[in-house]
């Protein structure tokens, strides 16, 4: 199966110039945000992200689609386990994977702080990235 995921929305506010020690981020994903459609071989499943953080300091919502092509029997069976609402894990991945990377970039564009803390580039031995 082949896999194309769009976005037709991005909304993305800061909502302070406060930033905390400690933000819990909260993730709700919508998936499928509507039916399914099946059209010429290829599935199309919408799909709606909101994600908070307590303290408030950003808002993010994406609105997208996420469209499948291959075989008419994984089509099918993948339209029955979407509209059943059975989770499918590779899909919640796929979609997952995706979601992080742009809500990171945009995260990083409104002036937060990386979720993930980074390594530092020196630690003690040579200048530079040193291996752990």
């Amino acid at each position: 199966m082949e896999f194309d995921l769009s976005f037709d929305y991005i909304h993305a506010e800061r909502l302070t110039e406060n930033i905390s020690d400690k933000v819990n981020m909260n993730i709700q994903l919508s998936f499928p945000s509507s039916p399914p459609k099946v059209e010429d071989g290829k599935l199309e499943a919408r799909f709606i992200v909101n994600i908070t953080s307590q303290p408030p300091l950003l808002a993010l919502t994406l609105k997208g689609v996420l469209r499948m092509t291959g075989s008419r029997e994984e089509v099918e069976e993948a339209r029955k386990r979407l509209e059943s609402g059975e989770t499918d894990p590779a899909l919640f991945h796929l979609l997952a994977s995706y979601i992080i990377f742009e809500t990171a970039l945009l995260a990083k564009e409104l002036g937060l702080p990386p979720a993930i803390p980074l390594l530092p580039t020196h630690m003690g031995g040579e200048p530079g990235f040193n291996p752990v």
